[in-house]
Protein backbone atom coordinates (compact mmCIF):
# COMPACT_ATOMS: atom_id res chain seq x y z
CA UNK A 1 0.00 0.00 0.00
CA UNK A 2 1.08 3.57 -0.58
CA UNK A 3 0.14 6.76 1.26
CA UNK A 4 0.85 10.13 -0.35
CA UNK A 5 -0.44 13.67 -0.85
CA UNK A 6 -1.54 14.31 -4.41
CA UNK A 7 -1.41 17.51 -6.48
CA UNK A 8 -4.72 18.64 -4.90
CA UNK A 9 -3.37 18.33 -1.32
CA UNK A 10 -5.53 15.29 -0.70
CA UNK A 11 -4.31 12.39 1.39
CA UNK A 12 -4.41 9.21 -0.71
CA UNK A 13 -4.13 5.60 0.47
CA UNK A 14 -3.81 3.17 -2.42
CA UNK A 15 -3.78 -0.59 -1.93
CA UNK A 16 -1.97 -2.90 -4.29
CA UNK A 17 -3.96 -5.04 -6.67
CA UNK A 18 -3.32 -8.76 -6.91
CA UNK A 19 -4.18 -9.31 -10.56
CA UNK A 20 -7.67 -10.55 -9.74
CA UNK A 21 -8.66 -7.49 -7.75
CA UNK A 22 -7.69 -4.00 -8.92
CA UNK A 23 -6.14 -1.59 -6.45
CA UNK A 24 -8.45 0.32 -4.11
CA UNK A 25 -8.11 4.04 -3.38
CA UNK A 26 -9.17 5.92 -0.25
CA UNK A 27 -8.96 9.72 -0.51
CA UNK A 28 -9.43 12.27 2.25
CA UNK A 29 -10.00 15.56 0.47
CA UNK A 30 -10.27 19.17 1.51
CA UNK A 31 -13.15 19.95 3.83
CA UNK A 32 -13.06 16.42 5.27
CA UNK A 33 -14.70 14.78 2.23
CA UNK A 34 -13.99 11.05 2.04
CA UNK A 35 -13.96 9.01 -1.19
CA UNK A 36 -13.48 5.29 -1.82
CA UNK A 37 -12.58 4.43 -5.40
CA UNK A 38 -13.80 7.90 -6.45
CA UNK A 39 -17.22 7.56 -4.80
CA UNK A 40 -18.20 9.88 -1.94
CA UNK A 41 -18.68 8.23 1.45
CA UNK A 42 -21.04 9.65 4.07
CA UNK A 43 -20.03 9.43 7.69
CA UNK A 44 -21.27 10.68 11.05
CA UNK A 45 -19.54 13.94 12.00
CA UNK A 46 -21.37 14.56 15.27
CA UNK A 47 -23.62 12.54 17.56
CA UNK A 48 -25.31 13.29 20.88
CA UNK A 49 -27.57 11.50 23.34
CA UNK A 50 -29.18 12.65 26.57
CA UNK A 51 -31.67 10.16 28.02
CA UNK A 52 -34.15 9.36 25.22
CA UNK A 53 -33.21 12.41 23.09
CA UNK A 54 -30.54 12.03 20.42
CA UNK A 55 -29.23 13.26 17.08
CA UNK A 56 -26.78 12.25 14.34
CA UNK A 57 -25.26 14.74 11.88
CA UNK A 58 -23.83 13.32 8.65
CA UNK A 59 -20.96 14.64 6.53
CA UNK A 60 -23.34 15.64 3.70
CA UNK A 61 -25.49 17.78 6.04
CA UNK A 62 -28.22 15.16 6.61
CA UNK A 63 -29.65 15.26 10.12
CA UNK A 64 -31.43 12.49 12.05
CA UNK A 65 -32.89 13.02 15.50
CA UNK A 66 -35.41 11.45 17.81
CA UNK A 67 -36.64 10.95 21.31
CA UNK A 68 -39.73 10.54 23.45
CA UNK A 69 -42.43 13.01 24.42
CA UNK A 70 -45.05 12.67 27.13
CA UNK A 71 -48.55 13.81 26.32
CA UNK A 72 -51.84 13.74 28.16
CA UNK A 73 -54.99 12.64 26.34
CA UNK A 74 -55.45 14.63 23.16
CA UNK A 75 -53.60 17.72 24.39
CA UNK A 76 -51.12 19.47 22.11
CA UNK A 77 -47.44 19.15 22.96
CA UNK A 78 -44.76 21.26 21.28
CA UNK A 79 -41.71 19.17 20.60
CA UNK A 80 -38.46 21.13 20.21
CA UNK A 81 -35.78 19.47 18.08
CA UNK A 82 -32.29 19.20 19.62
CA UNK A 83 -30.90 20.75 16.39
CA UNK A 84 -32.73 22.84 13.78
CA UNK A 85 -33.49 21.62 10.27
CA UNK A 86 -32.71 23.80 7.25
CA UNK A 87 -36.43 24.21 6.50
CA UNK A 88 -39.75 22.40 6.96
CA UNK A 89 -38.97 19.84 4.25
CA UNK A 90 -38.20 17.05 6.74
CA UNK A 91 -39.81 13.71 7.55
CA UNK A 92 -41.43 13.29 10.95
CA UNK A 93 -42.83 10.00 12.28
CA UNK A 94 -44.12 9.04 15.67
CA UNK A 95 -44.84 5.81 17.47
CA UNK A 96 -47.77 6.09 19.89
CA UNK A 97 -48.20 3.91 22.96
CA UNK A 98 -51.75 2.60 23.27
CA UNK A 99 -53.25 3.14 26.71
CA UNK A 100 -56.55 1.26 26.45
CA UNK A 101 -57.30 -2.27 25.22
CA UNK A 102 -53.81 -2.72 23.76
CA UNK A 103 -51.88 -1.12 26.63
CA UNK A 104 -48.12 -1.43 26.22
CA UNK A 105 -48.38 -2.19 22.50
CA UNK A 106 -46.62 0.22 20.17
CA UNK A 107 -48.07 0.91 16.76
CA UNK A 108 -47.43 3.36 13.95
CA UNK A 109 -50.22 5.71 13.04
CA UNK A 110 -50.76 8.63 10.72
CA UNK A 111 -48.85 11.59 12.09
CA UNK A 112 -50.97 14.54 13.06
CA UNK A 113 -48.92 17.63 13.61
CA UNK A 114 -49.15 21.35 13.06
CA UNK A 115 -46.97 24.41 13.34
CA UNK A 116 -44.04 22.63 11.71
CA UNK A 117 -40.92 24.73 11.74
CA UNK A 118 -37.22 23.98 11.41
CA UNK A 119 -36.93 23.98 15.23
CA UNK A 120 -40.20 22.45 16.52
CA UNK A 121 -43.47 20.69 15.73
CA UNK A 122 -46.76 20.42 17.64
CA UNK A 123 -48.07 16.88 18.13
CA UNK A 124 -51.30 15.61 19.64
CA UNK A 125 -52.03 13.29 22.54
CA UNK A 126 -50.40 10.38 24.29
CA UNK A 127 -46.90 9.24 25.03
CA UNK A 128 -44.86 8.72 21.91
CA UNK A 129 -41.45 8.07 20.50
CA UNK A 130 -40.50 10.19 17.49
CA UNK A 131 -37.97 10.32 14.68
CA UNK A 132 -37.26 13.14 12.25
CA UNK A 133 -34.79 13.42 9.37
CA UNK A 134 -33.90 16.01 6.76
CA UNK A 135 -31.27 18.54 5.78
CA UNK A 136 -29.65 20.13 8.82
CA UNK A 137 -29.74 23.88 9.37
Amino acid sequence: AAVFADEYDQIVLRSQGDGMQPFRTLVLGKGGHLYVDGNPVRYVVSAWRDGASWYRKWSDGWLEQGGKVAGVGEAEVTLHFPLPFADTDYTFVQNVEATTLYAGVFYMHWVEYTNASPVSVTVYGGNKSWYACGQGG
